[in-house]
């Protein structure tokens, strides 16, 4: 799991992992099978332990960035705008030389 703060607008992103999503999905698979008598110990805790890690990630970040959840300036969004734009022109530059546009930062 990893999360950063939005750019442009209040609130934050958070990014799950393939193994992360395919839990996520598992569970719903098996709770939807089993309805609420079947669930077992395990598949009972998995939403709260999901959530707990989810808010333990947000409120880490919130530390880092206090005013996460306020509105962004205008200023702030055009400097925002001008890192994502930069990013993906390197991006794209990678890509044009045959390598791995996943290695720019």
């Amino acid at each position: 799991m990893k999360a950063e703060s939005r750019g442009k607008y209040p609130g934050m992103k958070l990014h799950l992992d393939g193994p992360e999503c395919k839990d996520l999905l598992n569970w719903l698979k098996l709770h939807e099978l089993a309805g609420a008598v079947g669930v077992n110990d395990t598949q009972k805790k998995f939403p709260k332990m999901f959530t707990t890690a989810v808010v333990k990630t947000l409120r880490n970040l919130l530390l880092e960035h206090p005013n996460m959840l306020e509105d962004r300036t205008e200023a702030e969004v055009q400097a925002a705008l001008k890192k994502d734009q930069a990013k993906i022109h390197k991006q794209l530059g990678k890509m044009a030389v045959g390598g791995d546009w996943k290695e720019v930062e």
